[in-house]
């Protein structure tokens, strides 16, 4: 499973991470623990079973850029995607 963030979200996941075992970061586990968090801006390319994008919104930021890595984010999943967030979804998911 992949977890995608945002690059300013990474930071707090890698604390969150720490002693973990099944669950790695791609940057220093590549992809051999059960659960992998990859920040948004590494995701194109991947695959996974299932994917959780967490805060859409700060994934998609303000611009034209931010949008295409939410597109990204949310086309890594084979078979499941969910999305957990606090702030509102980007307005072109509500549409």
């Amino acid at each position: 499973m992949g977890v995608v963030v945002s690059a300013g979200d990474l930071a707090g996941m890698t604390a969150f991470v720490g002693e973990r075992g099944d669950i790695g970061l791609l940057d220093r586990d590549g992809m051999h623990r059960r659960v992998t968090v990859v920040e948004a801006t590494a995701a194109k390319g991947l695959e996974f079973d299932a994917v959780v994008v967490v805060e859409p919104a700060a994934i998609a930021g303000v611009d034209a850029r931010g949008l295409r890595l939410l597109y990204v984010a949310m086309t890594r999943p084979i078979q499941h995607l969910s999305m957990v967030h606090s702030q509102p979804l980007p307005e072109l998911l509500l549409a």
